[in-house]
């Protein structure tokens, strides 16, 4: 669904997506002809949220959270309203500073009918560790990428795609692309990068580090001028033109500390370019080590290093691995990721009608 199922399952919510990222306007209220009126909201006071829902009166709610105590106030007040709501937790980490008000609110709207859902495998069973629900009660509906994006770039294309990436760098033609799309924070890795890039380097001094993606640039462009990479690295913030990017990259680096179900891995993986990222929770769901990507440890700069020699170090295994990687994103469509949560929107507001009726008798 992660920033949501918000990234793909537009019809029935406007709020996010995991890829190379992005603040979203807040609030959006759609209709859908194939599902009942869905009010998504993210991250907004109770006070908001009661005000919205008394103007609005939805049949569901569509509650994306990135974090997971976020938006509790939100959650509490659809479940005083009696609005039957469907709580997606897009990121939950290993250990997190818990707001046991928060916790509390969450659970006490909960137990008012709304249904909780993850991205993951390893988040649902850290939510409910965190939250002592039963894993079972949790949905989990994986992240999609839409048709449009699991398309592989011609040879043509990827030709095109470099040679404009290298203009637009001041790049040499020989020129090694190391791309990572991801916002710039703390979670995504970027220190491990910067800490792996000179074992890189030297074996591989025409490599180069392109990092795209929405975050204070000017504090990251800082780090990376003291750890003396200024030349290697390149900063290039929010970029709408990704799919031109991962065509022009040799290989796509996920140094993350943790994830929901990153759309950045599946997108890259779609363009069967090469992918070394940690292990993650989350990417391991998508990338079985050896056979659709490399795996490092996670916040293991050596371990990175050391994935990215293999690959340059043997491009025909590393070929053979981006086509199964490829083949493997057919399992995580956004037509599927959509039916699933417009079916269980339509379940919970339909399950609201009927025992509102029954109460009318």
């Amino acid at each position: 669904m992660p920033p949501s199922h918000g990234a793909t399952a537009r019809r029935a919510s406007a709020t996010n997506s995991h890829s190379a990222e992005h603040p979203r306007t807040p609030w959006n209220c759609r209709t859908s002809d194939t599902a009942p009126h869905a009010l998504s909201a993210s991250c907004s006071p109770r006070s908001r949220t009661v005000r919205l829902l008394a103007r609005l009166r939805p049949d569901v709610v569509h509650l994306n959270l990135p974090w997971p105590d976020r938006a509790a106030g939100a959650a509490r007040a659809c479940g005083l309203a009696g609005v039957p709501a469907a709580v997606v937790f897009h990121l939950v980490p290993d250990d997190f500073p818990v707001d046991r008000f928060r916790v509390r609110q969450l659970l006490s709207a909960r137990r008012a009918g709304q249904q909780w859902v993850t991205v993951s495998l390893a988040a649902r069973a850290l939510l409910a560790r965190w939250f002592g629900v039963p894993p079972g009660e949790i949905l989990h509906i994986p992240n999609g990428i839409p048709r449009s994006a699991a398309s592989v770039p011609t040879p043509e294309e990827r030709t095109a795609a470099r040679d404009a990436v290298l203009r637009e760098f001041g790049w040499a033609p020989d020129t090694r692309i190391l791309l990572t799309t991801a916002r710039l924070d703390a979670q995504k890795g970027f220190s491990d990068l910067l800490a792996a890039a000179p074992a890189i380097l030297t074996k591989h001094p025409g490599a180069r580090f392109l990092w795209a993606g929405d975050g204070d640039v000017t504090a990251y462009a800082g780090m990376v001028r003291r750890a003396g990479l200024a030349d290697a690295v390149s900063l290039a913030g929010f970029r709408t033109d990704v799919p031109r990017l991962l065509a022009a990259a040799d290989l796509f680096l996920f140094p993350t500390r943790f994830e929901g179900l990153p759309f950045a891995v599946l997108e890259a993986m779609a363009a069967e370019v090469p992918v070394v990222a940690t292990r993650a929770n989350g990417v391991t769901e998508i990338v079985e080590n050896g056979r659709h990507g490399l795996l490092a440890p996670v916040a293991d700069p050596a371990g990175l290093a050391a994935a990215v020699e293999e690959v340059f170090g043997d491009p025909d295994a590393a070929r053979s691995r981006a086509v199964r990687a490829r083949d493997r994103v057919a399992e995580f469509g956004e037509d599927t990721m959509t039916r699933r949560t417009l079916d269980l929107l339509a379940g919970l507001a339909g399950r609201m009608g009927s025992a509102g009726r029954r109460g009318n008798r």
